[in-house]
């Protein structure tokens, strides 16, 4: 996660990135049993940009 945060007139206005998974790597965060045995395979690389203004 980065952020950025600027005074914009009165308001304060915060630019954010967050992203998971960064060098993209395969991995298994969990696996299920019980006769039918399955492996969750994890996400990839997600950006996850937001901006927030508060007055």
């Amino acid at each position: 996660m980065t952020s950025y945060a600027m005074k914009v007139g009165k308001a304060r206005v915060t630019a954010q990135l967050n992203v998971n998974n960064l060098f993209n790597k395969e991995y298994f965060p969990s696996s299920i049993g019980f006769g039918r045995e399955r492996i969750v395979v994890g996400t990839p690389r997600v950006f996850l940009g937001s901006i927030r203004v508060e007055y």
